[in-house]
């Protein structure tokens, strides 16, 4: 008797176990992670589209303002310094206009710079043709 007792506790907690494992199911679980991996891919992607159009305004940006630098350092017209201070005695005193009539190194600086930025940002926009 005692080892047909054992033998039917054996196949009792067999069948349990077999129940048990009847019973887990895994395809929520793979369903809710594949979900969750394309929702961060959907994030990261267009996180990288906001990043790079940002970098593109500031590029165009960029361009039009050393446009805008150097077409007004060219369309400035040099005034010879007899008109200045022609012009500027009645209202600034002496030493104003010595300020005023010497030229502004920064002012020329800008502007070759805003030159070559601007010749850098052409030549980069530029296509190059394919052989």
């Amino acid at each position: 008797m005692n080892n047909q007792e054992a033998d039917n506790t054996i196949k009792e907690i067999l069948e349990e176990d077999k129940v048990e494992v009847k019973k887990k199911k895994r395809g929520r679980g793979c369903f809710l992670r594949l979900l969750l991996i394309l929702t961060l891919i959907f994030i990261c992607v267009y996180g990288f589209i906001l990043f790079r159009q940002k970098l593109l305004d500031l590029e165009a940006q960029a361009i039009i303002g050393a446009r805008q630098t150097a077409t007004a350092a060219v369309a400035a017209p040099a005034v010879p310094a007899e008109e200045i201070n022609l012009q500027s005695e009645a209202t600034v005193d002496a030493d104003a206009l010595v300020e005023s009539t010497t030229p502004d190194p920064m002012l020329d600086r800008t502007a070759e710079v805003a030159a070559q930025l601007t010749s850098i940002a052409e030549f980069q926009s530029s296509v190059t043709p394919e052989p």
